[in-house]
């Protein structure tokens, strides 16, 4: 994990040295993520002590040295530099989501006692690992100009500003004022997601059995969705106004996705709108991942009022009385987020990241259609891309 955090920021370096041009804005959405994973890690106790992966650093040192060399002039190099830095990201994602989810097998079957917080920390990061690795994949595979998307870029523009504005308040301000704002706007998100998927069907660019498949999960991520911002309602300041980024790069990825009926017109188009679907499922993984990491701060307060009723009402299913002092609930003070309401939205945070990831895994069905290997548009596409990156072997090596 310390090896692939040096390896995005070394990517996201040199990225904005050589000033590519990607509307989906793949190296930063990957590195917002992984700040999120970092940020997480830091409150557990593993991975533990430990230095970086010599071979993951001798990566990273090799991207900064690449972004000090000289700069791709024309179209055909940017392109093919682009790919290569997708495609080291998309290799060493796969690596390390296989590796944390081998080291949660291993713990399993070798039934190591205590391990349990173990096991679920390295499922969650082969989770999003895996989310970071489908984003550097559609990248990698994207054999067109770094300008890409000509019918999907608005799309894509707006897809990429709501991942790095929510990753970023999530990250930087951590309040349930936030975590509301977020939730409330995840579930409008989420409708007008569904509604696109069904656009999709209808115009033939998704088949009906795997828009079948995705619906239920994407259905399932909304009710959790919607349930996190019930709960958190009653937990947000009242006086703290909501994050206007947050809200407008909310409404603009709303009002693209419902304009997506005039643009899958062709086969090309299609495969432009698979890639953003595809890229929206990661994005929201990663998002409710962040979210669920919020309620690790120990700082995080909320209003007695609000975390007064909410015990009360849960008072009837456990008869226990509520923990909150009345002099607090008087006089309006905010008071630390108690573990008991901590452990219930952490519970239904945790069903939108499984609901997310179910989506993320039944979508895979899209990528066939994705792939488009045009020997015109680039020269060797073969020497950057290489073979497919092998699934769970512990031999993967790095492109050079």
């Amino acid at each position: 994990m310390r090896g692939w955090s040096r390896l995005t920021q070394a990517a996201l370096t040199t990225h904005e040295t050589l000033q590519f041009e990607d509307p989906s804005r793949i190296v930063e959405r990957i590195a917002a993520a992984t700040s999120a994973l970092e940020s997480a890690g830091r409150k557990r106790e593993w991975p533990g002590p430990g230095s970086a992966h010599p071979l993951l650093a001798q990566a990273a040192a090799a991207l900064r040295a690449a972004g000090r060399g000289p700069v791709p002039v024309t179209a055909e190099e940017r392109a093919r530099a682009e790919q290569a830095l997708h495609s080291t990201l998309w290799v060493v994602a796969n690596l390390v989501g296989d590796r944390a989810d081998d080291h949660r097998i291993d713990l399993r079957i070798d039934r190591v006692p205590d391990s349990q917080h173990v096991q679920a920390a390295a499922s969650d990061v082969h989770r999003r690992m895996k989310a970071m690795e489908q984003l550097a994949m559609e990248a990698a595979l994207r054999i067109m100009p770094s300008s890409g998307y000509p019918k999907t870029a608005s799309l894509a523009v707006a897809l990429a500003h709501w991942d790095i504005t929510a990753h970023r308040a999530l990250l930087t301000e951590r309040s349930t004022a936030v975590l509301h704002t977020v939730a409330h706007q995840e579930v409008a998100i989420a409708e007008t997601f569904r509604g696109a998927i069904a656009r999709a069907r209808t115009d033939g660019v998704i088949d009906d059995v795997t828009a079948d498949r995705l619906m239920p999960t994407l259905t399932s991520a909304s009710h959790a969705w919607a349930e996190v911002n019930d709960v958190v309602a009653d937990l947000s300041f009242g006086s703290s106004a909501p994050a206007d980024a947050i809200i407008s790069t909310s409404e603009t990825l709303r009002g693209e996705l419902a304009k997506t009926r005039n643009i899958a017109a062709d086969p090309e188009s299609s495969r432009e709108l698979l890639t953003q679907f595809s890229g929206h499922l990661s994005t929201s993984l990663s998002i409710a991942a962040a979210a669920r990491d919020l309620l690790e701060d120990q700082d995080l307060r909320a209003p007695a009022r609000g975390v007064n009723n909410l015990l009360r009402s849960e008072e009837s299913k456990t008869r226990a009385k509520p923990s909150v002092e009345p002099i607090d609930v008087y006089l309006g003070r905010s008071i630390e987020l108690p573990p008991k309401i901590r452990l219930l939205l952490r519970d239904i945070i945790g069903q939108a990241c499984e609901a997310n990831s179910e989506s993320l895994n039944r979508a895979a069905a899209l990528d066939p259609l994705q792939r488009r290997f045009d020997p015109t548009s680039v020269t060797s596409p073969s020497s950057f891309l290489g073979a497919e990156p092998p699934k769970g072997s512990r031999e993967t090596t790095l492109p050079r």
